[in-house]
C-alpha cells in the first residue's frame, strides 16, 4: 500500500508518470526512442517526430504548471523555511561575531599576562644575579679576612712553634676550605697559592708533632697533633696512611736484615726490640685517637677504621707478625728457632711483659671487645711463637718419652741416673708451659 501511495505521489493529474523522470538510469535517449517506438508504426516520419515533439511538450508544460500549483499551494511553507534559513544565517553571524571577540578578548588577555609574566621573570633573574653576585662579595670579604688572619697566625706559629698557634692555623684553613668562593677572582687566586702553602706547612707541623709524641708515649701531645690535622679534614687519610707506611716500612726492614740461620738470636733481638718499639707508639696513637674522639666528637676513629678494616693497633700488628713469620718461619729459620725455643722465651717473654701487665689501653680486637690489653701479644703468639713452640712441644715430649723409657730399660728395674737425666730432661722443659700460662694462649 505505502509503495502504490509513494507511486501515486509521482503521478500528475494528466497521467503522466514522473517516477521514470527521478529514477538514477533514467535515459532521455533512450526515452526518446520509446516513444518513437510506440507511434503508429503506418505513419510517416516526420509526422512520427511531430507527434512525440508534441507530447514531450506537453508533458512538459504540464511538470511546470503542477510544479507552480504546488509552490502556489506550500507557500506559506516554503515562506517559513526560507525565514527559518535566515533566522539560522543571523545567528550563525552572530556566532562569528562572538568567536571573534573572543578570540580578540583571548589575544588581549594574552598580552596582559605574557608581558608581567615575562617582565617578573626578568627582574627573578635579575634579582637572582644580584643575590649571587652579593653572595660572592661576601665570600670573596670572608676569604680576605681569612687569608689576613691566617698570615699573622702562621707568623706567630712560625715564631713560637707552639702547638696552640698551629691548631688555630689548622681551624682558619678548615674554614677557609669550607667558603665556597667564586672562580675566576685575581683576588682569592692570588691568595690562594700563599694558603695552599700554609696548608702543606700546618699538615706537615701536625704530623711531627705526632711523631715527636709518639716518641714520647704522649698520647696527650698526639692528640694536639691529631686536632691540627682534624682541623684541617686530613685526619682519617693522614692516620690511615702512617700506619699503611708504618707496616710497610716494617716488612722492608725485616726482610732486609741480615740474619744467621744457624746463630740468629741476636739479630733476631734487634728485630724484636725494634718491633715492640714501634708497637707501643702505634699503642699510643691509638690512645691518641681515642682522647680526641673524647675532646672532639668528629668520629676520628671511626673513620680511620673504615679505612683500615679494623682498629690501628689490631691492623698493624697483624700486618708487622706476617712480615715477621714470613721471614722467621722460614725453612732456613725456622728449626734452629724451634729448636732453641727456650732461649727464644728466655729472651722475648721478658719483652712483652709490658704489653701483658702494663694498662696503657689497647684495643683488644682479636678478642672482641675493647679493653685494656695490647692484641699484639696474642698476635704475636697466634702468628708467630705457636708454630715454634708446638714444633718444639712435639721434640720436648718424645724426648722426655725417651728419658722415661730409659729409667726402666730392664723391667722392674729403676736406673737412678737414668732417672736423675729423666728428672732434669722433665725440668728443663717446665718453664715453657710457665711463659705459654703467662702469655694467656
Amino acid at each position: 500500500m505505502e509503495t502504490d501511495s509513494a507511486a501515486n505521489s509521482l503521478r500528475s493529474p494528466t497521467g503522466i508518470d514522473h517516477a521514470r523522470f527521478l529514477a538514477e538510469d533514467f535515459s532521455p535517449l533512450a526515452y526518446a526512442q520509446q516513444q518513437l517506438a510506440s507511434a503508429s508504426e503506418g505513419t510517416a516520419d516526420d509526422a512520427r517526430f511531430t507527434h512525440v515533439l508534441a507530447q514531450l511538450q506537453s508533458q512538459a508544460a504540464a511538470l511546470e504548471r503542477q510544479a507552480q500549483a504546488t509552490v502556489q499551494r506550500e507557500q506559506t511553507a516554503l515562506l517559513e523555511q526560507i525565514v527559518g534559513v535566515r533566522g539560522v544565517d543571523s545567528a550563525l553571524s552572530q556566532a562569528e561575531e562572538h568567536v571573534r571577540e573572543i578570540k580578540a578578548y583571548m589575544h588581549t588577555l594574552r598580552a596582559r599576562i605574557r608581558v608581567p609574566h615575562a617582565q617578573a621573570a626578568a627582574y627573578a633573574r635579575q634579582a637572582g644575579n644580584l643575590q649571587a653576585a652579593a653572595a660572592g662579595v661576601r665570600a670573596v670579604a670572608r676569604f680576605t679576612q681569612l687569608a689576613r688572619r691566617l698570615r699573622m697566625q702562621m707568623a706567630d706559629a712560625l715564631r713560637e712553634e707552639r702547638t696552640a698557634d698551629w691548631a688555630a692555623a689548622a681551624q682558619t684553613l678548615g674554614e677557609i676550605a669550607r667558603t665556597p668562593l667564586p672562580a675566576g677572582v685575581t683576588l682569592v687566586e692570588r691568595e690562594m697559592s700563599a694558603v695552599d702553602g700554609h696548608r702543606v706547612r700546618v699538615q706537615a707541623a701536625g704530623q711531627q708533632l705526632i711523631e715527636e709524641a709518639l716518641v714520647r708515649h704522649s698520647a696527650g701531645d698526639a692528640a694536639a697533633g691529631l686536632h691540627v690535622l682534624g682541623a684541617l679534614g686530613d685526619l682519617g687519610d693522614s692516620v690511615a696512611l702512617r700506619v699503611r707506611r708504618s707496616a710497610a716500612a716494617w716488612a722492608a726492614e725485616v726482610a732486609a736484615h741480615p740474619m744467621a740461620p744457624a746463630a740468629p738470636w741476636s739479630d733476631l733481638a734487634a728485630l724484636v726490640d725494634r718491633l715492640l718499639g714501634e708497637g707501643l707508639r702505634v699503642r699510643t696513637l691509638e690512645r691518641a685517637l681515642a682522647v680526641h674522639d673524647r675532646r672532639r666528637a668528629d668520629g676520628a676513629s671511626a673513620a680511620v677504621r673504615s679505612l683500615l678494616g679494623d682498629h690501628v693497633l689490631a691492623f698493624w700488628w697483624r700486618a708487622a707478625v706476617a712480615a715477621l713469620a714470613a721471614r722467621l718461619l722460614a725453612p732456613a729459620v725456622r728449626g734452629t728457632l724451634a729448636a732453641g725455643f727456650p732461649r727464644l722465651a728466655r729472651a722475648l717473654f721478658p719483652k712483652l711483659e709490658p704489653l701483658v701487665l702494663t694498662r696503657l689501653g689497647g684495643m683488644a680486637t682479636d678478642r672482641g671487645a675493647q679493653g685494656d690489653e695490647d692484641p699484639g701479644v696474642a698476635v704475636l703468639w697466634d702468628g708467630l711463637l705457636a708454630p715454634l713452640a708446638a714444633q718444639y712441644v712435639d721434640a720436648a715430649a718424645a724426648r722426655m718419652r725417651t728419658a722415661v723409657a730409659r729409667c726402666s730399660a730392664t723391667p722392674g728395674v729403676m736406673d737412678p741416673r737414668a732417672a736423675s737425666a729423666a728428672a732434669r730432661c722433665i725440668a728443663a722443659e717446665v718453664h715453657l708451659a710457665a711463659a705459654h700460662v703467662r702469655l694467656g694462649a
